[in-house]
């Protein structure tokens, strides 16, 4: 599907536009500018704010990943919130979960699994700093609870069976930046680079271990091997580097990102995903 251009509200000379998908906060399109491909997002009325915010991130991911011959860069082009717009380059290559279930060099992924823990760990370190976790964490699981016990059929069986573990509120004085939807989908490979892509959920009131949590269930969500999970993980945690870890940390981004999954997936129709779903319930506790 091709669009024109004045369905984008830009004096950037776009070439063709092509339309990627459309979600309830905005249009996604690629497209040509000069020789250099783009990705245009153009979000609707009332959620204009979220543009500042994904630009935000990007220019801290540009800051750290520029110049790295283990990254690859994204730029912001242009960034009209009134508008709603933003403009950004090309991440190139392929999904990490492309790659991860073709696996045709598995060294090669593994090595960039540690450089993408690298990442992580370096976003980390620019911008950990002293404050409390963003509430909206704690809101979301509040909300999943009420939520999951009113869903009826199977999945409401699904739903009924399980209830969250409490989450106690977290006391490491540590905040820092998040990605905040670090999943395969959202990472590229490109022969020795990683890149990310898709900043809209990124919060900088939140923690390294929101994304850790992220990227560890979505791996062990996969329908690979248990023995490449595996590998995949320590790849990761071995780019991270040693770190101080807290409980509660780990349990809020933990329940957090279970939530997440099952109220994304709950309602599927693809049985594989409603196993993920039952699979998933289980790491809350279980009703005697």
């Amino acid at each position: 599907m091709n669009s024109t251009m004045t369905d984008i509200p830009t004096t950037l000379p776009l070439t063709n536009i092509t339309f990627i998908k459309k979600n309830p906060y905005c249009s996604i399109y690629r497209a040509q500018l000069h020789k250099e491909i783009v990705f245009v997002k153009h979000y609707i009325q009332q959620q204009e704010t979220l543009v500042p915010n994904e630009a935000k991130s990007i220019e801290l991911y540009q800051k750290i990943t520029h110049g790295e011959n283990i990254w690859s860069e994204c730029t912001v082009i242009e960034c009209d919130p009134p508008k709603g717009l933003l403009v950004v380059s090309f991440v190139p290559g392929d999904s990490l979960s492309r790659c991860i279930y073709s696996c045709k060099n598995k060294p090669q992924l593994l090595q960039n699994v540690v450089s993408l823990g690298k990442l992580l760990g370096s976003l980390y370190n620019e911008t950990k700093r002293e404050g409390t976790i963003d509430p909206f964490f704690y809101e979301y699981i509040e909300y999943c609870q009420q939520k999951l016990q009113n869903i009826h059929g199977i999945p409401g069986c699904l739903s009924k069976r399980y209830h969250l573990l409490p989450v106690e509120k977290v006391k490491e004085n540590c905040i820092s930046f998040s990605h905040g939807d670090f999943v395969p989908a959202n990472i590229h490979l490109h022969n020795e680079k990683v890149g990310l892509i898709d900043f809209a959920n990124s919060n900088d009131c939140s923690h390294i271990e929101n994304d850790i949590m992220n990227f560890t269930i979505a791996i062990n969500n996969m329908f690979i091997k248990s023995s490449l999970k595996k590998e995949i993980l320590q790849a990761f945690h071995e780019g991270i580097g040693e770190r101080t870890v807290f409980p509660q940390t780990k349990n809020l981004f933990r329940t957090f990102h279970y939530c997440r999954w099952i109220m994304l997936n709950i309602h599927s129709k693809n049985p594989f995903r409603l196993f993920n779903v039952w699979k998933n319930a289980q790491r809350f506790q279980e009703i005697e």
